[in-house]
C-alpha cells in the first residue's frame, strides 16, 4: 500500500501564495487555474509517473506576453501503446 508523503505547512503555503501572484499577475480566474492544471497534470501522466505533489502550473504576463509554466517532475516514463 502506498502512503501520500505529509507536505510541510511552510512548502504549501509558498505553492499558494505562487498560484495566487501568478495568476493575479496573469489576470485569469482560480477556475481556470485549476482546470488547467487539471488537464495538464493528465496529459503529461499519460505519458510520464510524477510525483503530484510537487506539480507545479503557472501562467503570468511579462512584456512578450503570457506565458505558461508547468514544473513537472518526472520519476519514469510509461510505455506508450501504438
Amino acid at each position: 500500500m502506498f502512503f501520500k508523503r505529509k507536505e510541510h505547512s511552510g512548502r504549501t503555503a509558498k505553492k499558494r501564495l505562487l498560484t495566487v501572484v501568478s495568476r493575479d499577475r496573469a489576470n485569469v480566474t482560480a477556475e481556470f487555474m485549476l482546470k488547467l492544471s487539471t488537464e495538464l497534470i493528465a496529459a503529461a501522466t499519460k505519458y510520464v509517473e510524477t510525483d503530484y505533489e510537487s506539480v507545479s502550473v503557472t501562467i503570468e504576463r511579462d512584456l512578450g506576453g503570457v506565458v505558461l509554466q508547468a514544473r513537472v517532475p518526472i520519476r519514469g516514463y510509461r510505455p506508450v501503446s501504438a
